[in-house]
């Protein structure tokens, strides 16, 4: 692999994990949560859905390649308990 192909990839990932935390503190209350539920078990194409939402929330358009690699960590945003949450949050404390 040539190095500015990696260096382009590193940056994409970079955006796109920049893209998931504004889409997180953007939907971070439950009833948000839910209405994103909702709106993703409507959709037939997960892919064409998580395009339009953010385009929608965060007026930034993707390709296809890029909405598939950030839908699955949208869809385990909308399907942590809140269990996990306090989990994690006592696990940083011990740490």
């Amino acid at each position: 692999m040539v190095p500015d192909e990696r260096l382009r990839e590193c940056i994409n990932e970079v955006l796109l994990l920049s893209l998931f935390k504004s889409f997180c503190e953007l939907n971070s209350s439950k009833e948000a949560q839910q209405k994103l539920r909702n709106i993703y078990s409507r959709s037939s194409d997960a892919i064409t859905t998580t395009t339009n939402i953010i385009k929608n929330n965060l007026s930034e358009e993707l390709n296809e390649e890029e909405s598939s690699k950030l839908y699955p960590m949208i869809k385990a945003f909308l399907n942590k308990s809140p269990y996990r949450k306090v989990f994690q949050i006592q696990s940083k404390r011990i740490f």
